[in-house]
């Protein structure tokens, strides 16, 4: 079912309860529900930005009432907007199936709109050069903050990550690595992991040679050979078709990672750049994290089939 509100009423800190992994059986599992919002803060632009949140089933019960939920930020890629994981992907359907199964602990989704001054509204995820379109600082700043009141989210890094697809993979690894405070796991799914000058991205990363260096500084390809793991430190979940034109660059990111010392997960499975390949990944990289399969420090590889 889907909602339609003007506001969200901030709720205060009760306790901390990460949900249980034992969920109701799949034919008694109600669904969870979408909340559609636009949010106006101070890095949200005049008009604001619009978010949707999937919030699964029971979240509203009375007895859930002090129970605080792992928060999913999934950014959509480029050209795209924040109905894109739902319209396309339909992963309100998804999550509820996986909850049900008891693959994964309920927990809340929120999918921002990330659109910025680039060609195709395109933001890359990043402040724009002039400072006038300050995604990076709404995303990892005033998005989790808004989170925080108005959503019952637990706090723990451990239960708090960021993902996206094709340029939202590039953006969501990225964010995740240079700030480890906010994400404690990335997935992406078809990413390139470096950007490129040019494509009608000047507005973005401004004229050379300016551009050259926020290029370095936002591709992980590009300054991870510059790092080592440290104490806290996001786990990162690397998602790919075999068919996929960026699958290369998945393994790039792997190995790049592994010399990094990074944990993290590589699978690349059946498929291409499209809906199925990513919705499968997606629910690999959240079992990953999330499912009680992660082992650190080692990094893992596998194959799947789509």
């Amino acid at each position: 079912m889907r909602t339609r509100f003007g506001h969200l009423v901030a709720i205060p800190w009760i306790a901390l309860a990460i949900p249980c992994l034992h969920a109701a059986p799949l034919e008694a599992q109600p669904h969870g529900r979408l909340v559609e919002q636009v949010l106006h803060t101070p890095n949200a632009g005049p008009a604001g930005r619009r978010v949707v949140v999937y919030l699964p089933a029971g979240y509203d019960a009375p007895e859930h009432a002090r129970t605080r939920y792992p928060l999913l930020v999934l950014l959509h890629g480029g050209p795209g907007n924040e109905r894109d994981w739902v319209v396309q992907g339909h992963v309100d359907r998804r999550f509820d199936a996986w909850i049900a199964a008891r693959l994964l602990p309920p927990f809340v989704a929120v999918m921002p709109n990330a659109e910025g001054p680039g060609r195709h509204r395109c933001s890359l995820y990043m402040d724009s050069a002039d400072g006038r379109w300050p995604v990076e600082r709404f995303l990892v700043g005033d998005l989790l903050a808004w989170a925080d009141r108005a959503l019952r989210v637990v706090r723990d890094l451990r239960w708090r990550a960021i993902g996206g697809l094709s340029d939202g993979a590039t953006g969501a690894v990225d964010l995740a690595l240079r700030h480890p405070d906010r994400f404690g796991g990335a997935i992406g799914l078809s990413g390139e992991y470096e950007w490129k000058p040019g494509r009608g991205r000047a507005a973005i990363l401004g004229r050379p040679p300016d551009d050259a260096v926020r290029v370095a500084r936002h591709s992980p390809l590009r300054y991870l050979p510059g790092i080592s793991s440290a104490a806290r430190e996001p786990r990162i979940f690397i998602g790919c078709g075999w068919l996929d034109p960026v699958a290369l660059n998945a393994i790039e990111l792997d190995r790049a990672l592994a010399r990094a010392g990074i944990a993290h997960a590589c699978h690349l499975r059946a498929g291409s750049h499209e809906w199925l390949t990513w919705a499968a990944a997606l629910e690999d990289g959240l079992v990953w994290l999330w499912g009680g399969h992660y082992t650190p420090p080692r990094a893992q590889h596998f194959l799947g089939a789509a």
